[in-house]
């Protein structure tokens, strides 16, 4: 078909028209590319989190237990079918406390060494440090919402919660950060709800297995078998999840049911035990009390006897005392006899001691007499015997010795007894002294006297032996001397004599007296002795009566105190008794109340419950939604201005194709070179729009979410599908249009086809018949006018063209108003309380506690108690069901200062009748039901109840009904259980909001507290990201805007080349000859612009109710300012492009005009 003439003519063709074949090039590829990235985004978001999911081993399910999981649990959860791998976990909610942050975390059981294992179950990333090693050592999360406190090797200390203790979770209370990480359980920055410290998690720990205490694993995750391969946002995935989940849950109600079976069991024994452990304790204490009185009986008989024996005693005990005191009385009078002998005995003995001491003294002075006499008189014989004969020698005679004489040592004890006495005695003395030659008295134990004598006759005899003479003097000396002392030594052995012979006498008689004295004393010691042993015998048997008696006492005593110590025993026995068996009813009856309130059934939890999980499911399918219209749109805008194109070439070249038709060239191989034209401009335009759509558009919306969520690298792979669908649009666009112009030209004969077309038969424009206006007109105005009117397909393309891009930038700046101003209105108008504090169902009147709670602080202005409760609603209409949210208020008159019921078009009030409920607008779409129709509510049990509708309210989040106290009665047979309560904030902050909220949860009867800050905060990122997609299609509606004007100016002056080169030659200078030819693109701009409005409003209604979430409903109105900002680019891109092509005007050479086309 193709020879190679046509092949360089095709080749020629594009280089000739280089700029018509980018343009197409372009507008293929940025409406492939557009199409097939916004296409593959939403897949890819799912690709990239399903691999990121897989790698990590995210769990598939998470179950937990009101009691806890037994082996015997476990090991069924391991052998159901479908199950693959089975981790066991435990978790708790905890206060953590690094310096000065104080924070509530959760904390997460971690197995020590699993981060080397890669089947290891929900596997984290380590970001910096390293993995635990011990038991105290923790990893905590890498993220923003951790104070900078909790630093890698900070120590954190745990807190348990109020009314809990610490060693009831863990093992220590003081962890060391030795790791960051990031976990596949949270992908976004929401951390989950609890019920301590504020109600919110601020971030998670792992915490070594090892360090909790729990008896029973707490917490069981669960990957199912296949689950892996198949992606987890699927259908697929959903039902095997879903069906996986339903035999947990039927299992959980089988083990449940079997456990609290076996506990009532317990609890049945429990009471019959109680019963008869307090029927046997009370027959005992019965018992013990019979003993008791036994005992207090024999204790009052026994003071009784005790008190006749004591008096019976101490009687006899007293009739002996009496007898042993008459007896001491006749003792005393004995001894009182002997005393007075005695006296008159030692009175004898006392006259004695004169003589005694004089027969003492005379035996001493004789004796020293005895010892100086003889010696001095044979010294005085034998010196007096050589003096009177001188014969012979000499003779030695020897001195006297002294040695034998008394000293003072010696007669100390005389002389004692002479100071005793001398004044008493010196009268008699001095006659006996006179008597016997006695020396005085004070010389009687003087023995220097003696000593100086016999030392003065010494003295002689030393002199005689030196000079063997002595005189007459001293011999008459010492013959004096010894005269004298032989007369005194005479008289005083007489004395001696004498007195001892009247000492010998009077001695017998003291002796004789002595001894009858002896003899009475022996009588009256033996009698007082035997009165001694009598008293002793009788203070002996006092003692012995005493102690026995003492002994009774004490019996009696102790007996009494062992009763009382029985009595008290037996009391505090009964008082235990009593005790200990209302505390164990107690416990058994709360026992019982705690079976009751155990939810019958594990909580089965899949990956839709992680926070971000579902949300970014969401995002993804709003992306895709997105994706359902505007793409398609998109491209359909290109492929009208790429058929422009293709058109205007054929048209322009059929010249040529009536040469070749008249050279012989067949139909379908003319047809060929244009048909490949548009092939190659589509193909290239389609790949260079694969090699950008499939990478850089997922790869920036996936990179603008990853602002919220925490993902690895966009997972941007090639889909087959959009491509060839995009393809094969872009190609079959083309080459229609290449064909059907090309064949519509060849229709006509090759004469025909040399000569030029025709142009249109000019006509008068209707400004032409207002000659008011039209005279009034410059020749360039009317050149405008006329050509603009004259040239209808020109017309109608270009403004068709531009009026698809200004409809695509306001549909984009629509979608952003329509996010914006559905939050605004949401929360601002509609749903204006501040919290909610959902109550205990069980409260009852303890409510009335959390309500004086609200009240009392200062920061809440006002409260509404509030019926809650989640159902299912669903309609005859529509099958389908949706989760709802139901609204009893307790005050219908005070709900406008919570929620606003109004209607959405005129904005006037709803107001609550008990004639139906009242349903949020986006419910009643879903359900297809309106005012006075009925739907069916669901709640968990599967009841089913109908109501009416009476009215829709506004409403953008989530669905909701509204009910009266009333009508709530009539449709559920019940008075309504207040179990939440609204209220309003004077000034709602983060720090007041936390404080309420820790406040309140310490109250057992609050389960949880929801500020609607939060709400918006999260609504707010979610759709912040979102609206970082729209700037996407803005800027690529824009761009595609830009190139479809560059295209049709493009082909606007190469269609008037010879008009521009003749006007240039009729003397029209470049800034003439320009406004001549960009008038018009800017009438046809603007005029496009003003059509594009339109269809940009009728596009973002469809748009917004195609993208929308089931729970979500979209603002429907767009903003003025958008409208501008459309129109506003759309000019500012056209004059962009015409001072581009200005450049081009001006290198048309004048030449052309001369040549003729003949």
């Amino acid at each position: 078909m193709f020879n190679r003439s046509l092949l360089t003519d095709l080749v020629r063709a594009i280089r000739r028209t280089l700029p018509r074949f980018l343009s197409i090039t372009a507008i293929i590829s940025i409406g492939v590319g557009f199409y097939a990235g916004i296409n593959a985004t939403s897949p890819d978001m799912r690709l990239t989190s399903d691999k990121y999911f897989d790698e990590m081993n995210l769990m598939d399910l998470r179950l937990l237990s009101p009691m806890g999981f037994r082996e015997s649990d476990l090991e069924m959860i391991r052998g159901t079918e479908g199950v693959k791998d089975v981790r066991e976990s435990h978790t708790k909610d905890i206060f953590a406390i690094s310096g000065e942050d104080k924070s509530t975390v959760r904390l997460y059981a971690y197995d020590i060494g699993s981060e080397a294992v890669e089947s290891s179950m929900n596997r984290v990333i380590l970001t910096e440090g390293r993995y635990p090693a011990a038991s105290n050592e923790v990893l905590i999360e890498d993220s923003p919402n951790v104070p900078s406190s909790f630093s890698l090797g900070s120590q954190v200390t745990m807190e348990a919660p109020s009314g809990e203790e610490l060693e009831d979770s863990l093992i220590e209370d003081t962890y060391t950060i030795v790791g960051k990480m990031r976990s596949p359980m949270y992908i976004d920055q929401s951390r989950g709800q609890t019920t301590i410290g504020d109600g919110n998690i601020r971030f998670y720990m792992l915490v070594p297995k090892d360090a909790f205490t729990f008896e029973r694993i707490t917490e069981v995750y669960v990957t199912g078998t296949g689950l892996k391969e198949i992606s987890t946002y699927s259908e697929e995935y959903d039902e095997k999840v879903s069906a996986l989940k339903s035999d947990f849950t039927a299992l959980g109600k089988e083990r449940i049911a079997q456990e609290l079976d076996e506990l009532r069991t317990k609890i049945a024994d429990g009471w019959a035990e109680l019963n008869d452990e307090k029927k046997k304790a009370y027959v005992e204490l019965d018992d013990a009390l019979v003993k008791l009185n036994d005992a207090r009986d024999q204790l009052e008989a026994g003071e009784t006897e005790l008190k006749a024996n004591d008096a019976k005693y101490r009687k006899q005990i007293a009739d002996g005392r009496a007898q042993i005191a008459a007896g001491r009385r006749q003792i005393s009078a004995g001894w009182a006899e002997y005393d007075k002998n005695l006296a008159k005995i030692t009175a004898a003995e006392e006259e004695l001691r004169i003589p005694l001491l004089l027969l003492a003294e005379s035996k001493r002075l004789i004796d020293e007499m005895d010892l100086g006499l003889q010696p001095a008189e044979d010294a005085y014989d034998r010196m007096l015997e050589y003096i009177q004969t001188g014969e012979g020698e000499v003779p030695v005679v020897p001195e006297i010795p002294t040695e034998g004489l008394a000293d003072s040592e010696d007669l100390s004890v005389l002389r004692e007894l002479i100071a005793q006495y001398q004044g008493e005695y010196g009268d008699e003395y001095d006659d006996l002294a006179m008597e016997y030659n006695l020396p005085p008295l004070d010389e009687l134990d003087d023995p220097e006297g003696i000593r100086e004598d016999i030392e003065e006759i010494n003295v002689l005899i030393r002199k005689f032996n030196e000079t063997g003479s002595l005189s007459e003097d001293e011999l008459a000396r010492l013959s004096a001397f010894i005269e004298e002392n032989r007369t005194r030594y005479d008289d005083m052995v007489r004395l001696a004599a004498d007195m001892t012979g009247q000492i010998e006498a009077a001695g017998r008689e003291i002796e004789e007296g002595k001894k009858q004295l002896a003899a009475a004393r022996s009588t009256l010691e033996k009698n007082d002795k035997s009165l001694d042993q009598a008293e002793k015998a009788l203070d002996a048997s006092e003692k012995t009566l005493n102690a026995e008696l003492d002994a009774g006492r004490a019996k009696l005593d102790q007996g009494w105190a062992d009763y009382r110590e029985g009595l008290a025993a037996y009391e505090e026995g009964i008082a235990k008794a009593d005790s200990e068996f209302i505390d164990a009813e107690n416990e058994l009856r709360d026992a019982e109340d705690k079976l009751k309130d155990i939810k019958g059934e594990w909580y089965v939890f899949t990956r839709d419950d992680n926070p971000g999980y579902t949300n970014f499911e969401d995002d993804s399918l709003r992306i895709g939604n997105v994706a359902k219209v505007f793409p398609l749109f998109f491209f359909l805008v290109a492929s009208l201005v790429c058929l422009t194109t293709m058109t205007r070439m054929v048209e322009e070249e059929r010249t040529q194709i009536g040469t070749l038709k008249a050279l012989g060239y067949a139909k379908n191989t003319i047809s060929a070179k244009y048909t490949t034209y548009a092939l190659a401009a589509s193909t290239l335009g389609s790949l260079i729009g694969f090699a950008i759509g499939f990478t850089l558009f997922p790869t920036i919306i996936i990179e603008a979410y990853k602002i919220l969520y925490l993902l690895p690298s966009p997972v941007t792979p090639f889909h087959w599908d959009y491509a060839l669908i995009s393809y094969f649009i872009a190609t079959v666009v083309t080459l229609v249009a290449a064909y059907s112009a090309t064949a519509k030209s060849l229709k006509e004969s090759p004469s025909q086809l040399m000569l030029p077309k025709a142009p249109p038969p000019g006509k008068k424009v209707l400004l032409e018949r207002i000659p008011f206006i039209w005279d009034r007109m410059s020749f360039m105005k009317k050149v405008t006018i006329r050509n603009l009117f004259r040239y209808k397909k020109r017309f109608l393309m270009t403004v068709i063209g531009i009026s698809g891009c200004t409809a695509l930038l306001l549909t984009g700046f629509g979608l952003r108003d329509s996010i914006l101003s559905m939050m605004g209105t949401h929360f601002k108008e509609l749903q204006v309380y501040d919290a909610m504090v959902v109550l205990d169902a069980d409260a009852g009147p303890a409510s009335d506690e959390v309500i004086g709670m609200l009240r009392t602080d200062p920061s809440v202005t006002d409260e509404m108690f509030a019926v809650t409760e989640s159902l299912t609603a669903s309609s005859d209409v529509i099958g389908k069901s949706h989760e709802v949210t139901l609204i009893a208020p307790d005050d219908t008159e005070s709900l406008s200062s919570y929620v606003v019921l109004r209607d959405r078009g005129t904005r006037s009030p709803i107001e609550l009748t008990d004639d139906g409920a009242v349903i949020s607008e986006k419910l009643s779409m879903l359900l297809g039901v309106g005012p006075g129709d009925r739907i069916t509510l669901e709640n968990p049990d599967k009841e089913k109840y109908i109501i009416k509708v009476s009215g829709i309210t506004e409403n953008y989040m989530l669905h909701y009904i509204y009910i009266s106290k009333g009508y709530y009665s009539q449709v559920f047979s019940k008075e309504p259980l207040h179990n939440s309560i609204l209220f309003n904030l004077e000034e709602s902050t983060k720090e007041k909001e936390a404080a309420l909220s820790e406040k309140l949860l310490e109250n057992k009867n609050v389960l949880a507290t929801v500020f609607l800050s939060g709400s918006i905060l999260d609504f707010t990122k979610s759709l912040g990201s979102f609206n970082l997609v729209v700037l996407v299609l803005i800027i690529a509606s824009g761009a595609l805007a830009f190139v479809v004007l560059f295209n049709l100016t493009n082909i606007n002056i190469t269609e008037r080349m010879r008009e521009i080169a003749t006007i240039k030659v009729l003397g029209f200078r470049d800034k003439e000859v320009s406004t001549y030819v960009f008038r018009e693109n800017i009438i046809l701009s603007f005029i496009g612009s003003l059509l594009g409005l339109v269809l940009g409003y009728l596009l973002h209604i469809y748009i917004i109710a195609t993208v929308e979430l089931d729970y979500i409903m979209f603002g429907r109105e767009i903003l003025w300012p958008s409208y501008i900002y459309a129109v506003v680019l759309t000019m500012g891109f056209s004059f962009i492009v015409n001072f581009v092509m200005y450049f081009r005007l001006k290198k048309i050479n004048m030449v052309e005009s001369l040549k003729s086309v003949d």
